[in-house]
């Protein structure tokens, strides 16, 4: 079996992190695999590519020539003889579902969803409506299969889209990447100024840095001080 993968950018991100994770998993379980990429950067591309997936840029264009992305993805899908064309994120799914209506492929179609799109993640507005009405009309004719790393996330689009049976897989774990933890019995730091809370992520408003920087303030206003440890960059860094 072959995935075609189609996302937006390979600049460092959850989504991107965990395609840059899956993609050579799942070459080790025998299912090949190569990548559309829309638009941005490309710093995961090596990664990927050093996995044996190819990774392919598609032709620029306005995001909302989508009959242009759903032709070129049927293309790019028939080239690389994928079984599957598996979007993530809102452009490359509602690309691949119109490829599918406009039958420029047979492979199999499917979407993972990796946030609260509508709840928060992006701004309101009738820009945001638009896309929700758009996605509400095309991802059940487009779409084969829906995927959501959390229940969360899943009860979150079957309630904005009406889409029925929203599968939860949840987002995988490197093991192999992290050092083995030895001090299990070891007395819990969880209380008092001793405490280190680390925050992984980028820095944008639907991470809650902010609302964690609150919850700081309220335990120091109660006489404890732990250490915050802020991992990562974004365009909040300079208030943070």
């Amino acid at each position: 079996m072959k995935v075609l993968h189609v996302i937006d950018t390979l600049d460092v991100g959850g989504a991107e992190r965990l395609l840059a994770m899956l993609v050579p998993e799942l070459a080790r379980q025998g299912v090949s695999g190569a990548v559309a990429v829309r638009t941005g950067g490309m710093a995961l591309a090596a990664e990927i590519a050093a996995a044996g997936a190819p990774v392919h840029r598609l032709s620029p264009r306005h995001r909302w020539n989508l009959p242009g992305m759903a032709r070129e993805l049927g293309a790019l899908a028939g080239r690389e003889g994928a079984d599957v064309v598996h979007a993530h994120l809102y452009f490359p799914a509602v690309g691949t579902a119109l490829m599918r209506l406009m039958r420029r492929s047979r492979a199999a179609t499917c979407v993972t969803f990796h946030n609260l799109a509508y709840a928060g993640a992006n701004r309101e507005g009738a820009g945001l409506a638009l896309r929700k009405a758009l996605a509400r009309w095309l991802y059940p004719r487009g779409l084969d299969a829906c995927f959501a790393v959390s229940r969360a996330v899943a009860d979150h689009y079957e309630a904005a889209l009406g889409l029925p049976g929203v599968a939860v897989i949840p987002n995988p774990v490197d093991l192999a990447a992290m050092a083995p933890i030895r001090d299990a019995s070891a007395p819990s730091r969880a209380t008092g100024s001793a405490c280190v809370v680390a925050i992984a992520g980028r820095l944008v408003p639907e991470k809650g840095h902010v609302d964690l920087l609150d919850a700081m303030a309220l335990l120091a206003a109660q006489g404890l001080e732990p250490r915050l440890e802020i991992i990562g960059d974004g365009p909040l860094l300079p208030a943070i």
